[in-house]
């Protein structure tokens, strides 16, 4: 256990002695100047404009998609001849229009 405790005290103390890291005195001048002097790019006009329009057009295919999907009727017929096929007694699931 003593060789623990030496290892221990060892490594907490092998910090000791050391210097803090200098710091320049001018390094918050310069990251500040360096902010300050990045000039912003901005994407050009007709970009905007050709994502504003595909993302309209892709919109309006989507309405257009939606509205002309129509659910199919039920084929009762079909229905029927399915629950009898799997023995099904309880058929209040089937929606008969």
């Amino acid at each position: 256990m003593n060789t623990k405790e030496n290892w221990i005290n060892e490594v907490e103390s092998s910090l000791n002695g050391l210097q803090p890291a200098e710091v320049n005195p001018y390094l918050y001048a310069k990251i500040i100047n360096r902010l300050n002097s990045v000039k912003s790019d901005y994407a050009p006009a007709k970009l905007i404009w050709a994502t504003l329009a595909s993302m309209v057009i892709l919109l309006f295919l989507n309405i257009v998609a939606a509205n002309n999907t129509q659910p199919q009727p039920a084929n009762t017929a079909e229905l029927q001849q399915l629950a009898t096929q799997y023995q099904l007694t309880n058929t209040n699931f089937i929606n008969y229009n």
